[in-house]
């Protein structure tokens, strides 16, 4: 019962966490951000922030917050009323002064006619600067920096940002005592990373469904560049013997004595000119097919023994002696009578392997021989995510979080196919 409830258990965490690869371009429509879509507004902010402003300028007006914060606090504070309502006293004072400008202007001519910009910098100047909103100040009287006339219009323009037109600051205030520069009108809406944003400012969700499916193809190539030398050679060996079975024996326990880091690390150090002075995004494919080939390359040595084993044992079954003896040609005895009879066993021994594989890429994308930014893997976003394990350890955990799912359920499901190969 325990057995099958495990089983299970493996089963779901695989397609689950396979499913978040595979649709890694719906959850990132979902989102609305690629995942390596830098957002300045969040970079800005501490990595690991869930709610963060959508990227973009605020309208025609950047620094709205700066135009109104009289006190300088950040913020625009709120008062309850005793009429049950809620205000905002900074915004009253900006209220006066919009009239008081406005008012001068009709008293000063007609509101169609241009004004020289002398008399308006002059006028706002003067009123403007004793209310303390210097920025403001440098916005109206920036109309007269081309040394012409200023019209109505460009004035309410300028203005646009203190008007607030068709805003209720009461609504605002309900929701938590202060206005925030993301509450006033014109700011980009709010966007909610589920499990927070890296130290660019990119969805950790997105990356990690990405992260995933380059894992799970990294793995999966180096599983069938293994499988396929290992299997060639081992029935090559296996079946003939003699001197190349003695020298592919004597090549494995060798290549094995090395550990397989020092090997790929070599890989690495020889290829790693090639890519030299070319842009990320034209180097990824090849650097991840490198990465395959290097993994593969090395963890064909105990395949190419195993299937070694399998064929030797199978050299002298009835069937395969039958075979020969009625003249069939040594590839078709391989191909069609010894081959087929280790499917299961290649099978169970190449679920073992994937998981290995998978940890493997990992190992080495953390430490920067593998997968390079800004494209991510689980290894990627592990090392990414170690920095930040006081301030924002869900960077960290939640990639070691599906690593342990994906290499836990592969595992288990191997153990099972396993124990259904030897029942075979």
């Amino acid at each position: 019962m325990i057995g099958r409830l495990g089983k299970g258990v493996a089963v779901t965490l695989l397609v689950f966490v396979s499913g978040l690869g595979a649709g890694a371009e719906v959850l990132s429509w979902a989102v609305g951000v690629s995942y390596q879509q830098v957002n300045v507004d969040s970079a800005l902010m501490p990595p690991g922030s869930r709610s963060v402003a959508r990227e973009g300028v605020y309208e025609e007006w950047p620094g709205q917050m700066s135009l109104l914060d009289w006190d300088g606090d950040g913020e625009l504070r709120c008062e309850f009323g005793a009429d049950g309502r809620w205000r905002v006293p900074e915004l009253r004072g900006t209220e006066l002064l919009v009239e008081e400008v406005l008012d001068w202007w009709v008293a000063k001519g007609s509101v169609s006619e241009e004004m020289a910009a002398g008399d308006v910098s002059a006028f706002v100047g003067g009123v403007v600067v004793g209310r303390g909103a210097e920025g403001l100040r440098r916005r109206l009287v920036s109309l007269g920096d081309g040394g012409g006339g200023v019209g109505y219009g460009d004035l309410l323009l300028a203005m646009r940002p203190v008007m607030l037109e068709g805003w209720d600051a009461a609504e605002a205030c309900v929701s938590g005592g202060a206005v925030t520069e993301s509450e006033l009108p014109g700011a980009p809406g709010m966007r909610f990373h589920v499990l927070g944003t890296d130290t660019l400012g990119r969805d950790l969700l997105v990356r990690l469904g990405y992260g995933v499916r380059v894992s799970l193809v990294v793995a999966l190539g180096a599983g069938v560049v293994a499988l396929v030398i290992g299997l060639f050679l081992g029935l090559i060996a296996g079946y003939f013997g003699g001197a190349f079975d003695w020298m592919l024996l004597r090549t494995v326990e060798v290549s094995q004595a090395v550990p397989f880091l020092v090997l790929v690390i070599l890989v690495s150090m020889v290829t790693r000119d090639a890519f030299s002075g070319v842009p990320a995004s034209e180097a990824a494919l090849p650097r991840a097919l490198l990465l395959m080939s290097a993994l593969g390359g090395v963890q064909w040595f105990s395949l190419a023994r195993f299937v070694r084993g399998q064929a030797a044992s199978l050299r002298r079954a009835p069937f395969v002696v039958a075979a020969r003896g009625m003249g069939y040609p040594w590839w078709r005895i391989l191909g069609w009578h010894v081959a087929p009879c280790m499917v299961m066993p290649v099978a169970s021994f190449m679920s073992l392997l994937l998981p290995a594989l998978v940890l493997e890429e990992a190992f080495l994308s953390f430490l920067g021989l593998g997968i390079q930014p800004p494209y991510p893997s689980l290894g990627v976003l592990l090392s990414d995510g170690g920095g930040f394990q006081e301030g924002a350890p869900w960077l960290l955990l939640f990639p070691a979080a599906v690593l342990g799912s994906l290499t836990l359920a592969l595992f288990v499901i191997a153990d099972g196919m396993g124990g259904r190969g030897r029942a075979i």
